[in-house]
């Protein structure tokens, strides 16, 4: 609608418990692991930036923002000292990570293929990202980090269908993901890193998956 959308607390059943922030043109929320900070992108001010809102303050700032360009979607390391965040400032859009304490930003992974990072694992050794490519549609990569230093990224789905919102248990022994390989999405999960023991998960059409806390 003419509003936008609204951030909400929900319960586990999924009972509204409190609206947070005002409606707007925000997407893509993403709660640091102290659930004190809240990353999110927004047009308000123009082009896709990236905010983070302060959940105790009630206050928003924009976080990432390299105007013309777009600045997309954002994840937190663990520790809550780094982002991040896809920009298109280099041509497509590609994966950087922001220093929260000096600010520095770096380019983590850059070619010509459209990437969104989906998840900095629990662990913080790995960045999930989906990448498309012409011959194989969306596919879900993993880049291995040490610290804020990268890794080379390895391709853990890759063919016709689409993979993608890869999701890492919180021992990262297992990928939760969204394919269309049966001709509709459905939700799977593979073990991590072999990518066998393939089990479906959603029964009539799924996406998105998250995992619990206790990965069970």
């Amino acid at each position: 609608d003419s509003r936008g959308n609204q951030f909400l607390w929900v319960d586990r059943t999924g009972k509204t418990l409190e609206a947070f922030g005002p409606a707007g043109r925000a997407n893509n929320p993403a709660l640091s692991r102290d659930e004190k900070r809240l990353l999110f992108t927004s047009t308000m001010a123009g082009p896709i930036d990236t905010w983070v809102r302060d959940l105790a303050r009630g206050t928003e700032q924009r976080l990432i923002t390299s105007p013309p360009f777009e600045n997309a979607i954002a994840w937190w390391s663990p520790g809550g000292d780094s982002v991040v965040f896809g920009s298109d400032r280099l041509g497509v859009m590609n994966l950087f990570l922001k220093n929260l304490s000096d600010g520095q930003e770096q380019p983590l992974v850059v070619n010509n293929s459209y990437k969104a990072a989906t998840q900095w694992s629990r662990d913080g050794r790995f960045i999930v990202y989906t990448q498309v490519e012409s011959q194989t549609n969306r596919d879900i990569w993993v880049l291995p980090m040490e610290g804020s230093k990268p890794g080379q990224p390895i391709a853990f789905l890759h063919t016709k269908a689409n993979e993608f919102l890869g999701q890492l248990s919180p021992d990262s022994k297992w990928m939760a993901y969204t394919s269309d390989e049966s001709g509709r999405r459905e939700v799977y999960v593979r073990a991590f890193p072999s990518g066998q023991n393939l089990t479906s998960i959603s029964l009539a059409g799924g996406e998105a998956p998250r995992w619990s806390a206790d990965g069970r």
